[in-house]
């Protein structure tokens, strides 16, 4: 299963992750840093009023590989 990691800066300058299962396969820099400023600039995510997403860091596919044994 493949999924899409956003990394994110929080205010406090902490790493915060967002992950999404069922993205879309081969996104480009371009429209997946488009779609995380988005993400930060509408300040959805909040914990005591600080925004979790603050600032864009990174982008990455995750990729898990299960190996069944029975």
């Amino acid at each position: 299963m493949t999924k899409l990691q956003m990394r994110f800066k929080t205010s406090e300058g902490k790493n915060r992750d967002l992950y999404f299962s069922y993205a879309k396969d081969h996104l480009d820099e371009i429209t997946t840093n488009e779609a995380m400023k988005k993400i930060a600039k509408s300040q959805l995510f909040s914990k005591d009023n600080q925004p979790l997403f603050a600032d864009t860091v990174s982008a990455q596919y995750i990729e898990r590989v299960e190996h069944h044994i029975f």
